[in-house]
């Protein structure tokens, strides 16, 4: 019968051996989940990220300029590439393709949509209007009773000076089915139909259709 003295050395050989099988599961769990999910993780992930850098580009064309804008190219909000959300700032207007992205045009061409990229993973096509989408849209309301959709809206004889509010959205077809993953973020809060409020800076998952 072996020692305790001589059983030790084995033992911690084993626990070793025993946590490098867990490490190299868990790695290649991660490389595996990289490679299905993309750069930015999960899709969710992706909509929620771009659409604050959108809010934070707006707030910064305001504090410069007193107004909102809906053109992407403007205010120089450029999502990293091998995106699968498309990106709306207006229900229609130019798209800007991944295509062109790649080709580091400059200046910017104006835009008010940017296309999801082909590259990206479980990338199912792209959207040229919002109405293509088919996603819902939370509104907002203004001071005097005029609903805000999507891009900038001001209120009925408003002065040209006033900024109105923005609303923009981000849309993919993440899992396989028609239905498209559906996002928004707004320059105001606002208030869905079951009463929840959406503060401004928010991303609000319109229509959650996202199948791991």
């Amino acid at each position: 019968m072996e020692s305790r003295t001589a059983q030790e050395p084995r033992a911690v050989q084993w626990l070793l051996l025993g946590l490098g099988v867990v490490a190299f599961v868990g790695t290649a769990g991660v490389m595996v989940l990289r490679r299905l999910s993309g750069p930015m993780g999960p899709p969710p992930n992706e909509a929620r990220a771009n659409l604050k850098a959108l809010f934070t580009w707006e707030r910064a064309w305001y504090q410069e300029k007193d107004s909102y804008s809906e053109d992407l190219g403007q205010l120089g909000f450029a999502p990293e590439l091998h995106n699968r959300y498309t990106y709306l700032a207006a229900p229609t207007g130019r798209v800007l393709t991944a295509v062109e992205r790649r080709g580091s045009v400059t200046p910017m061409p104006s835009h008010s949509i940017i296309a999801a990229d082909p590259a990206s993973g479980r990338y199912r096509g792209t959207f040229e209007t919002f109405a293509q989408t088919g996603c819902p849209l939370t509104t907002a309301t203004l001071p005097d009773g005029t609903r805000a959709g999507l891009g900038v809206t001001r209120s009925l004889g408003a002065a040209p000076t006033d900024p109105g509010v923005f609303i923009g959205a981000a849309a993919a077809n993440i899992d396989g089915d028609p239905t498209p993953d559906c996002w928004s973020i707004a320059t105001v809060d606002r208030v869905t139909a079951s009463g929840e409020l959406i503060s401004a800076g928010q991303p609000y998952n319109e229509l959650d259709d996202v199948d791991y």
